[in-house]
């Protein structure tokens, strides 16, 4: 029973918890370390690697770890930045372990923290099977200053495929990312979650709805479809290089 207990509030925490714990400068994660125990970030880790942008939980060395357990595929550099015109807001889409991850926007204006990881072709292969809901392209002329780095003006990116969440005709930022002169209001992972459970007038008890979510692929799809039907397209130009990514359960 207690197995039961604590399996069942891991799936809670987790939804929750989007998009975790991350350090507050550049890093460098390594699988050999321990979660949260990150190494200095290391420029030359970034050689002939791909600039991807992570707007939530990628940039979390606890996802990382998630997305890249038991597979000896080397470190990853993941430097942080401001990028103009942009913010981290959420997407139009659920994730199979219950969360409603983050995407990029246009957003004039605000100028946004995020990471970029440099990923090399296996590190990037392996990220796009797990990246559901979400088309991989490139965006460009951009202003990206980088920390520890000189700014960029095209990255790669994972572009939610419905586009971003739209409530009352507003999106709705990420508490939990730095943002300058965002003009809607924010939330965290547990407000998002309990105000789609309210407007979506569920029968389920906020934790019954999210173990719904991650139980039931067609209730989670039938959702899915909603909160498309009124999504605000990614809203900036982008080269789509790759479409419908995921190969696991647990994107």
């Amino acid at each position: 029973m207690a197995n039961g207990v604590t399996e069942l509030n891991s799936i809670l925490k987790r939804a929750r918890d989007y998009p975790y714990w991350a350090p507050k400068s550049s890093y460098t994660w390594d699988s050999s370390a321990e979660v949260n125990n990150v190494k200095s970030f290391d420029s030359n880790l970034v050689e002939n690697c791909w600039p991807v942008l992570a707007v939530g939980s990628n940039r979390s060395p606890e996802q990382l770890s998630r997305k890249f357990k038991d597979i000896n595929v080397g470190p990853i550099a993941v430097q942080y930045g401001r990028i103009a015109d942009f913010d981290v807001v959420y997407a139009a889409h659920i994730s199979a372990y219950g969360a409603v991850p983050a995407m990029l926007q246009r957003a004039p204006g605000v100028q946004a923290k995020i990471a970029v990881t440099w990923l090399s072709d296996e590190q990037l292969e392996i990220m796009h099977r797990t990246e559901g809901n979400y088309h991989f392209g490139e965006i460009e002329h951009v202003q990206l200053m980088l920390e520890h780095g000189e700014p960029i003006e095209s990255a790669y990116l994972y572009v939610g495929k419905h586009g971003s969440l739209n409530l009352s005709n507003q999106a709705i930022g990420v508490r939990d990312i730095a943002v300058l002169n965002r003009p809607y209001i924010s939330a965290n992972s547990a407000e998002i979650l309990e105000t789609l459970r309210e407007r979506l007038g569920a029968s389920e008890d906020p934790d019954n709805f999210i173990l719904r979510l991650v139980n039931d692929d067609h209730y989670r799809n039938t959702i899915i479809s909603i909160l498309a039907s009124k999504a605000q397209p990614f809203d900036y130009p982008v080269n789509i290089i790759e479409k419908d990514l995921c190969g696991s359960r647990e994107c």
